[in-house]
């Protein structure tokens, strides 16, 4: 977003060979990157689907784990996405056909999997950190207390997906 309109020198390494591309980003700094559905698509017979369809939500949950630790650590920058774009992306995937559509619901729900285990107050992850935490005092935590802490968990990720909405609907404009 820094050189609008100008061309900019990106280095990638893939598969060990490190390659320069030059891409022109739009005049409002984007180069059109994001998230595509399709680019490993093959034919795979029931076995490998199968294998396939336990071990890719595993996979994909380590590289957005990784990728959420790079953000947090400032090691790369990243825009949320709520709600509106969501569906926007799914919309797109569904014109592109059943596959990409499909491909794109499972993509989402195991984000939505991953997110939900994160040990945040009011989501299942924090509700196993409770339990965890009984397990090893071997006593149930005050019941008080775990209600305020999912309480104002709730009410601070309700304040959050408010807010990635309201910049997911600013970003139209």
């Amino acid at each position: 977003m820094a050189h609008p309109g100008e061309p900019v020198d990106f280095t990638l390494e893939r598969d060990g060979e490190t390659l320069i591309k030059t891409v022109e980003p739009s005049a409002e700094g984007k180069i059109g990157a994001g998230l595509a559905e399709g680019a490993d698509r093959r034919a795979a017979g029931f076995g490998e689907a199968a294998t396939l369809a336990v071990k890719r939500p595993f996979i994909v949950t380590q590289q957005q784990l990784s990728g959420l630790y790079r953000w947090i650590t400032g090691q790369i920058q990243a825009e949320m996405q709520g709600p509106v774009r969501i569906v926007k992306f799914i919309a797109s995937s569904a014109q592109s056909g059943f596959v990409s559509f499909l491909g794109t619901v499972a993509f989402i729900s195991t984000l939505l999997g991953m997110f939900n285990l994160l040990p945040l107050p009011a989501l299942d992850g924090g509700r196993l950190t409770f339990l965890g935490y009984e397990a090893l005092a071997r006593r149930r935590a005050s019941p008080r207390v775990e209600e305020m802490v999912h309480g104002y968990g709730m009410l601070a990720l309700l304040v959050v997906i408010g807010l990635v909405t309201v910049g997911d609907i600013l970003s139209f404009f």
